[in-house]
């Protein structure tokens, strides 16, 4: 194992944020690093709108988008440890309306074209590995644009729309990031095996025994308050982003339960969150999920010819499993969303690390700030 030093772990992350608040290409974030369960390095930079005096807090509230995917597929372990769920299982045996899906694609005008009935059932691991071809691709874009505020409103709804769409690949022969279709479908089945929304299910597995106060799809009016407002970049300026009244992502209404998507958080939660999943799923003395669960959710699901390269899906997460990616090692595993969060848990080191901002402009995860704190913490380890 390799200890950070402290010193330099300091330098390297306020070095780089002095640099990017200055610039303007950063307006507020909050950053942990902790080791062995405790803190190595913790922060909070900037202010929660620009042109604003509030400061970024603990307390700060972020849009997590796509860092709600790796909270809700603890979820589904903790139902298939119960027997509620098979991930294995098709998704036609939860969600009768998906027996007859159809495969698509589109032409060189952008048409959608019919290709004929799946061949292979996707299963709720498809889903859970980006791998079940469904709200995918161009063809999901295609698709997704003729969704009506009906479409978005409910996890119900958006899940009937999905199972009307056409899919992009024949579930398991590739992989393609869904960004809401494949984890909307999965929420779904949740709900019915659970007799639960997803909200009162999460919170009452993961939010409440965790100590997760301020994690929900439902923020209150205090919350909203607390509340970051939304970076953006442009023309050499840093200036606020329009957002949606009522939606934590995008123009889905709070009330739709995007398990892909739609959750809120502070840093102090997701720190609870991420210990753990370090933890092998135990967090101050209570079991959350399974030590075996955890262990399947950080190995690779995929198989090189389907997702060659450095990173493979994991249950819900990235895992890196090639030492070509030089800046986090083999087995680290974490996500990121598209507003610029970014985290990982490297169980070979014994470290979490989470960085929080909410913007439009590098953002993503591919976000220049995500692989600049791997960068950070990489470059902060003993040799």
């Amino acid at each position: 194992m390799q200890t950070l030093n402290r010193e330099l772990l300091k330098h390297n992350i306020e070095t780089r944020m002095e640099a990017d608040l200055a610039s303007g290409r950063v307006g507020g974030a909050a950053i942990s690093v902790r080791q062995n369960g405790e803190s190595a390095y913790r922060a909070c930079f900037g202010t929660t709108a620009v042109g604003g005096t509030a400061p970024v807090t603990d307390r700060t509230v972020f849009r997590m988008a796509s860092m709600t995917k790796p909270v809700t597929v603890i979820g589904a372990l903790i139902l298939a440890e119960e027997g509620k769920l098979s991930l294995d299982a098709p998704i036609e045996a939860y969600l009768p309306e998906f027996r007859e899906l159809r495969l698509g694609r589109l032409d060189a005008d952008g048409n959608i074209l019919d290709v004929g009935p799946v061949t292979i059932k996707p299963t709720v691991r498809h889903l859970l590995t980006h791998s079940s071809g469904i709200g995918c691709g161009e063809l999901d874009v295609r698709q997704s644009a003729a969704k009506t505020y009906k479409d978005r409103a409910t996890l119900s709804a958006s899940v009937d729309f999905y199972a009307r769409a056409r899919l992009a690949f024949e579930p398991g022969t590739a992989q393609a990031y869904s960004g809401i279709g494949g984890f909307d479908v999965l929420g779904k089945i949740m709900e019915d095996v659970s007799g639960e929304d997803l909200e009162t299910f999460l919170r009452r597995r993961i939010f409440e025994p965790c100590d997760m106060e301020d994690t929900t799809f439902l923020p209150t009016d205090e919350q909203w308050a607390r509340m970051i407002a939304m970076h953006d970049y442009a023309r050499g300026l840093p200036t606020n982003a329009p957002t949606v009244a009522g939606c934590v992502f995008e123009s889905y209404p709070a009330e739709h339960f995007l398990g892909g998507g739609g959750l809120v958080s502070t840093l102090e939660d997701y720190v609870h969150f991420s210990d753990m999943l370090l933890d092998g799923g135990v967090w101050r003395g209570r079991r959350i999920v399974s030590e075996a669960s955890i262990v399947e959710m950080r190995t690779p699901q995929l198989s090189a010819a389907v997702q060659p390269g450095y990173k493979r899906w994991g249950l819900g997460v990235r895992v890196i499993v090639g030492e070509g990616y030089r800046v986090l090692p083999v087995g680290a595993y974490g996500w990121s969303g598209a507003y610029g969060t970014h985290f990982w848990v490297d169980p070979v080191n014994r470290i979490t690390a989470i960085y929080l901002k909410n913007s439009r402009f590098d953002n993503g995860s591919g976000a220049r700030t995500s692989y600049h704190f791997e960068e950070d913490v990489h470059s902060a380890r003993s040799v």
